[in-house]
């Protein structure tokens, strides 16, 4: 594991032209230009975000990846300084690597994409390096970085002052101070995107695929009933196009083709698929990524934001899914399939929720996880 000291100052900056310009006068050269994927966790309370603890994967060409810890920053006046310690990881582990992180309480928060290009000068045991990030959806960076390592006696002021002596080599570049991390940006651009137009009062949540990951189950329900009492053999292909993009239609679909009985009832079909997915749905409850949703929004509920679940679910199953999570009066508003005449993507879910919490549309957000729904959303302008 490699461990160093590392202190660094970044900023804003649309003139790359003289900055490599004033790298090329002081001696930079150009060692590396990557894309780089990182991908930020944080401990439940957010305490990491808090301290700009960081916690990161980083894919490099997608072909390298490394694990980082950054420990709590120290502030040195505006420049933060932080120990740091890199494992190299095969590509390949990442989604066990994800896993481990889960467990151990840790979980994935925000996304920065961008292409670095890295200039560089060394100085006996020093590094000076210069990155400049263009980061996707975001803006453009400069970012200053002095590194060394722990076993070498290290006085911080000194490297300030070296830090701040080597920015002011590039003081003619307009560079505007920016001061947080690169995650925050991200995460603060995500937000601007999805703030509604008025000062928020109120987030509706989907439940199937949003919540719980429950559309999987549900397919496999419905592959397994059909294959078991009709010898009928679906896709998930199949299940997506027709019962959930054009909003339940698959059994019509398989009448039309003739794979079954057109005298057959729907209703009898469905109710066996349903038998099966209760069975499954237990399991469904106590998985960890539902539990740590509907724990981030037992805590959105001490807030001043109402809050509501808009579904085509069932209303036996979710009464199960509030009850085995203990979730009652959690929800201001809990609209179901039984609740409403048209189901999504049709907006009188919405449109009902928002009525029933007596909320406005543009004090709203929504989150789904599908595009058609998201329509809906915006049918009712939310």
């Amino acid at each position: 594991m490699a461990k160093r000291i590392e202190i660094e100052k970044k900023f804003y900056c649309n003139d790359f032209d003289l900055l490599k310009k004033n790298l090329d006068n002081n001696n930079f050269t150009l060692i590396d230009t990557n894309n780089e994927v990182d991908e930020y966790f944080t401990d439940f309370d957010e305490e990491f975000i808090h301290n700009r603890t960081c916690l990161r994967i980083r894919k490099t060409n997608d072909s390298n990846m490394e694990l980082t810890f950054k420990g709590k920053s120290k502030k040195l006046s505006n420049v933060y300084a932080k120990i740091e310690n890199n494992i190299s990881i095969p590509v390949i582990e990442y989604n066990g690597l994800k896993s481990l992180l889960f467990s151990l309480g840790y979980y994935s928060y925000t996304i920065v994409d961008k292409k670095r290009s890295t200039y560089s000068f060394k100085n006996n045991n020093v590094v000076y390096n210069v990155m400049i990030d263009q980061i996707k959806e975001v803006g453009n960076f400069v970012e200053f970085e002095i590194l060394t390592y722990d076993d070498i006696k290290v006085d911080t002021k000194k490297l300030k002052e070296d830090l701040n002596e080597m920015i002011n080599k590039f003081s003619d570049v307009n560079l505007v101070e920016a001061n947080y991390p690169y995650r925050d940006f991200v995460a603060e651009t995500l937000y601007k995107k999805i703030s509604p137009e008025k000062e928020l009062t109120t987030i509706l949540f989907d439940l199937d695929g949003t919540l719980i990951n429950s559309e999987k189950i549900f397919y496999q329900s419905f592959k397994d009933i059909l294959h078991k009492k009709y010898n009928i053999e679906i896709t998930e292909e199949d299940y997506n196009k027709y019962e959930l993009e054009k909003n339940a239609t698959l059994i019509t679909h398989l009448k039309e083709i003739k794979k079954i009985e057109e005298d057959e009832k729907e209703e009898k079909i469905m109710d066996e698929v349903y038998l099966d997915y209760q069975k499954k749905f237990n399991k469904l409850i106590e998985d960890e990524k539902t539990i740590v949703n509907f724990e981030l929004i037992r805590r959105l509920s001490t807030k001043s934001i109402k809050l509501g679940l808009v579904s085509t679910t069932p209303k036996k199953f979710i009464n199960e899914l509030i009850d085995k999570l203990d979730f009652n009066n959690v929800f201001d508003v809990i609209i179901s399939r039984e609740d409403v005449k048209q189901l999504k993507p049709n907006s009188e879910a919405y449109l009902t929720a928002l009525k029933l919490t007596n909320s406005n549309s543009l004090s709203t957000i929504v989150f789904e996880d599908s595009k058609r729904v998201i329509e809906a959303s915006k049918a009712a302008k939310i």
